[in-house]
């Protein structure tokens, strides 16, 4: 993971791991997070992607497809 975090929401969606939001130490007003970024089962390498629009934490995920 590039950006350590806790009490993020995880979803595995083809040969991805995806970590949304969550939250790191600190106060609420920045330690909640809207990074997110996710894991290549094939490269076993992290990335980031798009930041959610919201800051989230003690989310939940779900995939279809």
């Amino acid at each position: 993971m590039i950006t350590p975090r806790y009490a993020f929401a995880t979803v595995v969606l083809g040969s991805y791991l995806y970590a949304i939001g969550g939250r790191k130490l600190g106060d609420d007003d920045v330690a909640i997070m809207n990074q997110c970024e996710r894991f290549s089962f094939e490269s076993y390498k992290w990335e980031s992607i798009a930041s959610l629009k919201n800051r989230r934490q003690s989310g939940t995920a779900v995939a279809f497809g």
